[in-house]
């Protein structure tokens, strides 16, 4: 688990009345995850049937042979392929929604789950909304009229706390459980949905021994005249928080930086080119020489981070704005746009990142998506 100290991360954009401590804190974008291994303890107590965890003394008591923390609705946070057999687990949290509706909810899983959602903050009141009796192949629609989909919509308040509950009994083969959620009045498809990951789900976690990866005096591998280093701490200084050096998805895509402050969010590519920079509306020309594709990575990363952050950035009104920065760009001055694509030398950082005159995040806000981004980005 890497989000440790969100206090702490609070503290370096301005909040440090806020005190950093290692006692269980309530963890944004996090589920706790409690896992019961085979055997069970009575020998018999096999296959995939849910109620079977009822019978084991060590679940009714408590007592998990492994408690992790999982990020989002998925449990591959925590077994990321399908090693394990014979086991049971329970997800457990909150989630506040940020927009007052009707919610359905879309369950995954190898093999069987159920998905319990609490009229309020606490599990007295959970009630049983979605149940997969086997393993099934990914989230279907709800006019499927399939149980594993809620077959009436979930009434949920912005700002109010729901406790959540996911049990999932594994046999053999594939194991894991994921959870969609969209509005009611939505209408993207359910195989199209992605597990939900959000900071609207929370759980208490003690953060001892975790991190927040929150760069703040980045090193370069190396240090040219207008290397980004100091660049970065100007940033840092008026509230930013900069992610470096990251991956994404199975494909391992590189995400050089990604920068989170009062004026949005951006991912930045740096490119170590040299020469003359010109661009036109949708072309990059270094002296002269066109760079074919120069902002497809960037692009396509920036629109896989707004989809996965969806349900955080469009109450706010924000998108991630991707960004080219040239390490060695002769005309240092040089500040422009291609398409989407901002583009500037790299020492015109802030003044490219800082643009907007007023600020649309504010301090809680800026820390939220960091830790949202800090467990999306490996």
């Amino acid at each position: 688990m890497k989000a440790k100290t969100l206090l702490c991360a609070l503290a370096l954009v301005g909040l440090t009345s806020i005190p950093c401590q290692a006692a269980s804190v309530e963890t944004p974008g996090f589920l706790k995850y409690e896992c019961w291994f085979p055997p069970l303890r009575d020998a018999n107590l096999v296959g995939t049937d849910v109620t079977l965890l009822d019978l084991d003394p060590n679940y009714v008591a408590n007592i998990p042979d492994l408690t992790s923390y999982t990020a989002g609705f998925s449990s591959r946070g925590v077994f990321p392929d399908d090693s394990h057999e014979e086991y049971g687990a329970r997800m457990t949290g909150w989630i506040t929604p940020t927009v007052t509706g009707d919610y359905n909810f879309y369950l995954a899983c190898d093999d069987a789950s159920q998905l319990l959602i609490s009229t309020d903050g606490t599990e007295a009141n959970l009630v049983n909304v979605a149940v997969a009796t086997s393993w099934n192949t990914g989230f279907v629609d709800v006019s499927v009229g399939d149980l594993r989909t809620t077959q009436s919509p979930v009434p949920l308040v912005a700002g109010q706390k729901y406790a959540v509950k996911i049990i999932l009994k594994e046999g053999t083969g594939g194991d894991y459980v994921q959870i969609a959620m969209q509005a009611a009045s939505g209408t993207t498809l359910a195989a199209s949905l992605k597990p939900l990951a959000s900071t609207m789900l929370s759980s208490m976690a003690d953060p001892a021994g975790a991190s927040l990866a929150i760069t703040q005096q980045p090193v370069a591998t190396s240090t040219p005249e207008n290397a980004s280093v100091g660049h970065f701490d100007a940033l840092v200084d008026v509230g930013f928080v900069v992610l470096e050096n990251r991956h994404m998805g199975l494909g391992r895509v590189a995400v050089d930086n990604l920068i989170i402050g009062p004026s949005g969010i951006f991912v930045v590519e740096r490119k170590q080119w040299s020469g003359q920079v010109m661009t036109t509306p949708d072309s990059v020309f270094v002296d002269g020489r066109q760079r074919v594709g120069a902002t497809d990575d960037v692009v396509r990363v920036a629109a896989a981070i707004d989809e996965t952050l969806d349900y955080e950035l469009k109450p706010l009104g924000v998108s991630v704005r991707p960004a080219l920065l040239f390490e060695f760009a002769a005309n240092r001055q040089f500040e422009a746009t291609a398409g989407k694509v901002l583009m500037g030398a790299t020492r015109g950082l802030p003044k490219l990142i800082r643009g907007r005159a007023e600020p649309v995040l504010g301090p809680e806000t800026i820390v939220r998506l960091a830790v949202a981004a800090d467990r999306l980005l490996e």
